[in-house]
């Protein structure tokens, strides 16, 4: 498959994509990827010398990418990010949040309040947004299955925001790869037709 085919595959061009926690493991890769693709992306994480260095990265080849500091853990702070983003670019077409929780019922807890305020920020624009959560397992598949299954039903058909996830088990250069990857895929799909899915990695 050629370098040209993946790009018209998964072109983000003018598209607005949101990293929280692009400071975390597979989080300056996947920003980077993003913005390979055209998308512009928001850096956003507490590291200001990482935040920044991935912008650097990004920038180095072309794309466009600023730096916001964000406590993933605040509702406070990621209305902030949420009111930079669409006040800086006027939409936000894909949000990816890294969680630096294991995925028990706390980090799914804090998970279920992210996609409710990103879920009240499709309200105010009028393109859909996808909502990637990227997450370490240490959970039955099943245990996390239907967490996120109600995890999804709690939007409400009517939405105009799409759920996916994407659950890897290490951190290996293949699955970072494969983190990546399914990442942009699910970025850059037409995703209207399912509002979740989950890909498992190792």
């Amino acid at each position: 498959m050629s370098q040209e085919h993946l790009d018209h595959l998964f072109d983000l061009d003018g598209r607005v994509a949101v990293v929280v926690g692009a400071d975390e493991t597979g989080g300056r890769e996947l920003s980077c990827g993003l913005g390979r693709l055209g998308a512009v992306v928001v850096v956003a994480g507490e590291s200001m010398h990482h935040g920044h260095r991935t912008v650097e990265l990004i920038r180095a080849f072309g794309g466009e990418a600023g730096f916001f500091g964000v406590d993933a853990t605040s509702v406070d702070s990621l209305e902030l990010l949420i009111d930079y983003s669409l006040g800086e670019h006027g939409r936000v077409d894909v949000v990816v949040m890294v969680s630096k929780h294991l995925l028990d019922k706390s980090g799914l807890a804090e998970l279920q309040w992210q996609v409710r305020l990103v879920e009240q920020m499709t309200r105010r624009q009028e393109n859909e947004v996808s909502f990637v959560a990227i997450c370490r397992h240490e959970v039955p598949w099943a245990s996390f299955d239907a967490a996120f299954a109600e995890l999804v039903n709690s939007v409400g058909g009517d939405s105009r925001l799409w759920i996916n996830a994407v659950v890897f088990a290490d951190t290996t250069a293949a699955n970072i790869q494969g983190l990546v990857s399914s990442t942009i895929h699910l970025a850059a799909a037409n995703t209207s037709h399912v509002q979740g899915s989950v890909i498992w990695l190792g």
